[in-house]
């Protein structure tokens, strides 16, 4: 099979072409969702930073009170990566900041690797992060989620000379995917028969590709796109669909932030917010899954 028609693969190139010149393009600065300025007097956080605390409403267990303390991604685009001067972006981050805003707090990012983010919640450093992560059973045991929002697509990325247009032709085989990604519980949830290599960023799993010390990568479908574009030897391969959904993870057991955040989703697709923030920023539609699961998005 030649490289010019794995390329051209259907709905996934259609839908995620534009993605690698959108996301080159961006150059937005993150500004922080800041809280009425006429609602508190500021406070100060045990950090010595000025902080503007709610005296209204319930009390959300934040580390700080009046600010959400958030940690997002450097590469998951485009739900949470950063822009030219490093700064997060994406579609995450924007619904982030809009569920602060709606719960009149202020929103504080900082930047993570995957598995030090979560690790950052479920040790209570952090009180969300802000990125897509798929909610395994697994998960689930040790941290908590708010709704699910994004169902996220998956595709192989190989050599050239080596094509996988089926997942089933990888049984057997040897396929990278990123630590504490949706891609790593895919393999492991739905294809024991493929044996995961997991690699602690997307660099290192391409070089090994690249290297020929595993047969295939998976990869979130604008990474793979990326890729693909960017390294001739590299085709795509097969795309898989994702049917459990992701959301921010939050700590374990905090219902009151958990009902507040979820209450705030809600309300944003309800009037529109969140397919405003989708067109911005995201250069596909979303899934069927997530249109079954909130027939406003269809609006």
């Amino acid at each position: 099979m030649s490289k010019s028609l794995l390329r051209s693969r259907g709905a996934l190139r259609v839908r995620l072409s534009a993605a690698a010149l959108s996301i080159a393009a961006v150059t937005l600065a993150l500004t922080a969702c800041a809280a009425d300025p006429g609602s508190n007097t500021p406070g100060t956080g045990p950090d010595g930073s000025s902080v503007a605390p709610s005296d209204s409403g319930p009390d959300l267990g934040l580390l700080v009170p009046g600010k959400l303390t958030a940690t997002s991604l450097r590469s998951q685009v485009p739900m949470s990566y950063v822009d030219a001067n490093g700064e997060p972006i994406g579609f995450a981050v924007e619904l982030a900041k809009e569920v602060a805003e709606r719960l009149g707090l202020e929103i504080e990012f900082t930047l993570d690797d995957v598995a030090a983010a979560i690790s950052g919640v479920v040790t209570e450093k952090y009180d969300i992060m802000v990125a897509a992560v798929v909610q395994t059973e697994e998960r689930q045991e040790t941290m908590d989620f708010s709704m699910g929002w994004y169902w996220a697509p998956s595709v192989i990325i190989s050599l050239e000379e080596n094509p996988y247009p089926d997942i089933e032709d990888l049984f057997g085989k040897t396929v990278a995917v990123v630590q504490a990604t949706a891609q790593e519980a895919q393999l492991h949830a739905r294809f024991p028969e493929i044996t995961a290599q997991v690699f602690a960023d997307q660099t290192a799993a391409v070089t090994a590709l690249k290297g020929r010390q595993v047969d295939a990568a998976l990869l979130g479908g604008v990474n793979s796109l990326t890729v693909a574009e960017e390294e001739p030897s590299i085709i795509l391969g097969a795309e898989v669909e994702e049917t459990t959904p992701s959301g921010f993870v939050l700590p374990k057991g905090n219902t009151a932030l958990a009902d507040a955040v979820n209450t705030a989703i809600q309300d944003i697709i309800d009037d529109g917010t969140f397919m405003e923030l989708w067109d911005a920023e995201v250069p596909f539609p979303p899934s069927e899954m997530a249109l079954e699961t909130f027939p406003a998005l269809r609006q």
